[in-house]
């Protein structure tokens, strides 16, 4: 998903620039970095959640994963952007919603805008974001 629908997008916004992606296979990796001009190039989610230049990540990975990723991302402080299914059971979403209410973490990103679901507000002020795998760009928005 995150390869032929998010990257597209998020490259195609004006001010917005793919900054940092996670990937755990190097070679798909370098694949993606170097077809959307990637800078930064992680291994781990938990490296990429270590930055402190990024502050949003878009994550795309299986639904059990994402929501362990979006949990470590939301506790380091990141502004999360994921596709449904937050979770794959009540103990998940617990986890996610604990971090997302952390002192460090902002209010995680639904990925449909939804009346009720989607809160208006401005990123952190660098304008950085992050993906995690597939297409785990990270994002910098002027």
């Amino acid at each position: 998903m995150a390869q032929f629908v998010h990257l597209p997008n998020f490259s195609s916004l004006e001010g917005c620039r793919l900054v940092a992606l996670a990937e755990k296979r190097p070679r798909l990796a370098q694949l993606v970095a170097a077809r959307y001009g990637i800078e930064a190039v992680y291994g781990s989610h938990l490296d990429l959640a270590a930055d402190p230049t990024i502050d949003a990540v878009a994550v795309s990975a299986g639904y059990a994963e994402q929501g362990e990723i979006a949990r470590d991302l939301l506790a380091a402080g990141k502004h999360v952007f994921m596709e449904k299914p937050m979770a794959v059971s009540v103990a998940q979403a617990e986890r996610i919603l604990e971090a997302a209410h952390s002192p460090r973490s902002p209010i995680p990103w639904p990925s449909h805008n939804r009346p009720g679901l989607t809160e208006k507000r401005p990123l952190t002020s660098s304008r950085r974001c992050a993906t995690r795998r597939l297409s785990a760009p990270a994002v910098r928005i002027r």
